[in-house]
């Protein structure tokens, strides 16, 4: 089951409406991206952890459409498929923003349309769905 704390997310990147078979790799990620697990003297600030590409979704899924991410957000997701996870160890608010577009753009329709939170929430993108297993941002938990 999905479930919110208190972490407001954001993301980017591009992909033509979520129909290419894969997804573009980040080429010069911001130095706040990283996909490495040593945040020095603390927690990561931001992460998000997605599955493996899926070909379909059950019917208690919240879908967010990968084109409908702001670019940032997109950049996000296109590293995290690429490395396993994508994590900052000083900057949430990229997080945050991804965090607050899923609300927007998945969640808050499905509740409304089921009278009930789903079980999950996926990204579609690539032809396939990226279940979120895990978003953070500072205090903040989505998974």
């Amino acid at each position: 089951m999905a479930t919110m704390s208190s972490l407001p997310l954001l993301g980017s990147g591009c992909l033509s409406n979520g129909q290419s078979s894969s997804l573009e790799g980040v080429e010069n990620p911001p130095e706040w991206l990283t996909e490495d697990n040593d945040c020095g003297s603390g927690s990561a600030s931001g992460y998000l952890n997605l599955s493996v590409k899926k070909d379909e979704i059950r019917e208690s899924v919240a879908v967010v459409e990968y084109g409908e991410l702001t670019e940032e957000s997109q950049m996000i997701v296109r590293y995290t498929v690429e490395n396993g996870i994508a994590k900052s160890c000083s900057n949430e608010a990229p997080f945050l923003n991804l965090l607050r577009e899923i609300d927007n753009l998945a969640l808050r329709s499905y509740r409304e349309e089921h009278n009930h939170s789903p079980e999950t929430t996926s990204i579609h993108a690539a032809g396939g769905y990226y279940d979120i297993e895990r978003l953070a941002a500072s205090d903040m938990v989505f998974n």
